[in-house]
C-alpha cells in the first residue's frame, strides 16, 4: 500500500473513531469537562461541583455550567485531525509515533483553549450583565467561545503551516 494512502486511511480513521465516541459521554464529561472546569474554577478561585450534565462553577456573580455541549470535544476533534494531517509528512517510520503526539498536543491545546474560553466568557458575561441590556447577555456566551476558538485555530495553523508549506519535525 502507498503511504500517502495509509496517510488518508489514518486521518480518516482517526477522525471516524474520535466521532464514534460521542457515543460514550461519559468520556467526553471525565475527559474534556472534568479537566477545564477544575482548571477554570482554579483560575477562579472558586469550587467545582460535579452535576448530571457536567459541572457546575460556584462564583458569587454568576454560576457556570460546564455541560458537554460546552466541553470543546467537537473542536478537539478538529483539531486532532489537523493536527495529524500536518504531521504526517516526511518519514514514514516516525509517522505513528508523530500522530499520536500530535493528537497529545490537540488535546492539550483544546484543554487551554476550553479553559481560557470559560474564564473569559464569565468575565465577559458578568461585564456585559452589569452594564448593557438583557437582550445582549445570550450573545456574549457563543461570542467569546467563537473568538477564543477561532484564535486558537489560527495561531495554531499560522504555527504549522508557514508560508504554505508544514514546518520540519523530527
Amino acid at each position: 500500500m502507498r503511504w500517502t494512502t495509509r496517510k488518508v486511511l489514518f486521518a480518516a480513521i482517526l477522525v471516524l473513531g474520535l466521532l464514534v465516541t460521542f457515543e460514550f459521554p461519559l468520556f467526553w464529561k471525565l475527559g474534556c469537562c472534568l479537566p477545564a472546569a477544575k482548571l477554570a474554577a482554579l483560575f477562579l478561585g472558586v469550587l467545582c461541583v460535579p452535576a448530571a450534565d457536567g459541572y457546575w462553577i460556584e462564583t458569587d456573580l454568576l454560576p457556570i455550567h460546564v455541560s458537554l455541549a460546552c466541553s470543546a470535544a467537537r473542536f478537539f476533534v478538529l483539531l486532532s485531525w489537523l493536527c495529524v494531517a500536518a504531521v504526517l509528512n516526511g518519514n514514514e517510520k516516525t509517522a505513528l509515533r508523530r500522530a499520536f503526539l500530535a493528537i497529545a498536543v490537540a488535546y492539550v491545546s483544546t484543554l487551554a483553549a476550553n479553559v481560557t474560553r470559560i474564564v473569559l466568557g464569565w468575565h465577559a458575561e458578568t461585564w456585559v450583565r452589569s452594564t448593557l441590556p438583557s437582550g445582549f447577555w445570550s450573545a456574549t456566551h457563543a461570542g467569546v467561545g467563537i473568538f477564543v476558538f477561532l484564535i486558537a485555530t489560527y495561531f495554531f495553523i499560522n504555527w504549522r503551516f508557514q508560508d504554505g508549506r508544514t514546518t520540519q519535525t523530527a
